[in-house]
């Protein structure tokens, strides 16, 4: 996330990147797709100026990922994530 110093000493957000889990590990889910649509068709109109995102179902955890936590196994799937990136007017 990056912020700017406005005029007026107040920080803005111009940009942010948002990472987030589909899914739970019990399968509950914690992201919606078509929610997320909808409120970024809503907030196009007034505050977002541009967005972009992309779904990962496909990563594997590393050898760095094992070491830095047993629970991770090299080769294994990673949760399906989504990374989010919205542009503010």
């Amino acid at each position: 996330m990056r912020k700017r110093k406005t005029n007026q000493g107040n920080l803005s957000m111009r940009r942010c990147e948002i990472v987030s889990n589909l899914e739970s590990e019990d399968g509950e889910e914690l992201f919606s797709i078509e929610r997320m649509k909808q409120v970024l068709e809503e907030k196009s109109k007034t505050c977002i100026k541009e967005f972009s995102y992309i779904i990962h179902d496909k990563d594997v955890y590393t050898e760095e990922d094992e070491r830095k936590n047993e629970k991770y196994k090299c080769g294994e799937l990673k949760p399906k994530h989504i990374h989010l990136l919205l542009r503010f007017f």
